[in-house]
């Protein structure tokens, strides 16, 4: 033999394999963790790193903002003293900045007093800013090329669409309701028939007066023309108004015309009467303004432009369109045209002008109003077709602190923590801004039109033209029997 073979291997029991395998693997986890810990130090030092620049970098500094009063985000309020109190969202976001960036700040307030000699409050904080006598702006702007080259702007902290202020649309007077029922297409048409049915009937009851032997009362033999036309108007004025009336006529044709006349003016009437109440007692209001073009079509509503916006801009400097004509229209009248926003509140609550400017002033504007006078006076227009406008803060030319306040500026907005600081600070009126349900037309309330009437119109014409042709056979007949009568008398 070569060798034995010893005796088989015994296998391990199942439980202790299983123990195995989880020491095993409580092992790589305890490795792991003592692995991990480290990693996790050195990011948290890392992060710590690199947020230490812009956080300690402004902690014991001092900055000084201009501000001003641009409702609502920026409440700016002058005490007696000379000194003042900033409100709003902006004041808001400073304060939240300070604390986060740990500097302190103060402001300088401006009002159109104090910047007269600058032109306007924004001239003058750009100015402030740029001369390195203020730190920044507590005002957010749209950046533009020409005030890139003077001072810098932060990461945006504001965005939205255009809209207008403009008045509620108020009742229309009464005084002219009654003629509401028609359109003017529909009211000359019974103009030119009252006259036309006046001369033919005027005309007719000559002819027969003098041509041919009828009774007196029928054609009132004894009038002059303008007696006889005198008397058919007041008839037809009886028919039209439902007075009713009386007229003789012993001729065919005459009783013709009589007769179609009477049927046009008992649809006429009937159309009439069946809906003059409705415009009588239903109030109409006159069209709301939505648009530019809305805006320049109105006779009652003016424009506010201020000359010193994005939006000012854009009016005065139209070269076509309706932005043009409105921007003409304020040119002609230089009270129109402000820099001062409190002059500008102040006019656009006389209810007689229009300003268009950031949703949110809108949406303030309306509601502060709402709380003044306890009626809805306003109301917010659609969307303007602006680009959507992006605000920022100012700051000192390559100021060194613009790295770590725009760090700082990403955060309220990316957690929408400002849209929260906006929607706190404006209150709140849900009935100025209802969307109001367009009422479903209804025959009370639609102005009949010229070709809802062809069908009496039309009955009228063919009546109008059997009864020349009746009158024209009547006289025929006449001269014939007439001439074949003074032949048998001759012969």
């Amino acid at each position: 033999m070569y060798g034995q073979e010893g005796p088989a291997a015994t296998p391990a029991p199942p439980r202790f394999i299983e123990n195995r395998v989880l020491l095993d693997f409580n092992s790589s986890m305890m490795l792991y963790r003592w692995l991990i810990i480290p990693i996790v130090i050195i990011n948290h030092v890392a992060a710590e790193n690199l947020t230490l620049p812009f956080k300690n970098r402004m902690k014991d500094v001092h900055l000084k903002f201009a501000v001003f009063h641009s409702p609502p985000f920026n409440l700016v309020t002058f005490k007696p003293d000379g000194n003042c109190t900033h409100a709003g969202p902006t004041a808001i976001l400073m304060d939240w900045l300070a604390e986060k960036l740990k500097f302190t700040f103060s402001y300088r307030c401006l009002n159109h007093a104090i910047s007269e000699k600058y032109g306007n409050p924004i001239g003058h904080s750009i100015n402030l800013t740029s001369n390195k006598e203020v730190d920044g702006v507590a005002v957010a702007f749209v950046p533009t090329l020409d005030r890139k080259k003077n001072v810098d702007f932060t990461y945006f902290v504001w965005s939205e669409y255009f809209a207008m202020v403009v008045p509620q649309p108020g009742e229309e007077t009464r005084i002219f309701a009654f003629i509401r029922p028609f359109q003017s297409t529909v009211w000359l048409f019974i103009f030119i028939t009252i006259v036309v049915m006046v001369t033919l009937m005027t005309l007719f009851s000559r002819t027969y007066s003098k041509y041919i032997t009828v009774n007196v009362l029928a054609t009132n033999k004894g009038l002059t023309m303008f007696g006889r036309a005198s008397n058919y108007s007041m008839y037809i004025f009886n028919i039209m108004t439902n007075q009713g009336g009386a007229i003789s006529g012993d001729r065919f044709s005459f009783r013709l015309l009589i007769g179609v006349l009477l049927l046009v003016a008992m649809v006429l009437v009937n159309s009439y009467s069946s809906t003059i109440v409705s415009y009588l007692t239903v109030s109409k209001l006159k069209p709301p303004i939505n648009t530019f073009e809305d805006l320049a079509a109105s006779d009652d509503v003016d424009l506010l432009v201020k000359i010193d916006t994005y939006v000012g801009h854009e009016i005065l400097g139209a070269n076509s369109g309706v932005l043009k004509t409105l921007a003409d229209k304020a040119r002609q009248n230089p009270d129109r045209l402000l820099t001062d926003q409190l002059k500008i509140d102040a006019k656009l609550g006389t209810g007689r002008f229009a300003y268009a400017w950031l949703q949110t002033y809108c949406k303030y504007f309306v509601i502060s109003q709402y709380r003044k006078d306890g009626t809805c006076r306003f109301r917010m227009s659609d969307p303007l077709p602006f680009n959507l406008g992006f605000w920022s803060l100012i700051l000192q030319k390559d100021s060194q602190y613009k790295s770590a306040i725009d760090s700082a500026l990403i955060e309220p907005w990316e957690t929408g923590i400002l849209l929260f600081w906006m929607k706190s600070a404006i209150p709140r009126a849900p009935k100025c801004f209802a969307k109001i349900k367009p009422r479903a037309n209804s025959a009370g309330q639609m102005a009949i039109k010229s070709r809802d009437l062809v069908a009496p119109f039309l009955i009228l014409g063919i009546g109008l033209g059997l009864a020349t042709f009746a009158f024209l056979m009547e006289l025929v007949i006449h001269f014939r029997r007439r001439f074949k009568f003074v032949n048998m008398f001759y012969n």
